[in-house]
């Protein structure tokens, strides 16, 4: 996925130029066949709906709402458990409410890499 997002960010950062290299084209095959040359507002147009379809697109590209964590390899009895992927907590009411009454108690979502478990 990463590399499919890398060639539209690159198509995109060339569009420009290429339209550009387009434009002056067309203005020198004008000007040499003593044509009017392509006016400003047709290309101004056209990037306009051309960067708003591509922003539309983005839009629907995106994995919006799926941000996957890393917990960590831990050793735990003397045996490596290996880390693993999950999906983040979205609940963003009780960042930096403390888990618990106890005054020395921690707030979550600060310092902790991942929400304590039932086990732990």
């Amino acid at each position: 996925m990463a590399a499919s997002r890398v060639l539209i960010e690159l198509f995109l950062f060339a569009l420009p130029f290429m339209l550009f290299g387009l434009y002056r084209l067309a203005i020198s095959e004008a000007e040499q066949d003593g044509r009017k040359p392509w006016p400003i507002y047709w290309l101004f147009g056209t990037g306009l709906v051309l960067a708003v379809v591509v922003w539309f697109g983005l839009i629907l590209l995106d994995r919006g709402g799926r941000e996957i964590c890393l917990r960590s390899s831990q050793l735990v009895d003397g045996k490596i458990v290996h880390g693993e992927k999950y999906e983040c907590e979205k609940d963003l009411t009780r960042i930096g409410k403390p888990r618990t009454d106890d005054p020395g108690g921690q707030a979550e979502g600060v310092g902790d890499p991942h929400p304590a478990g039932p086990d732990e």
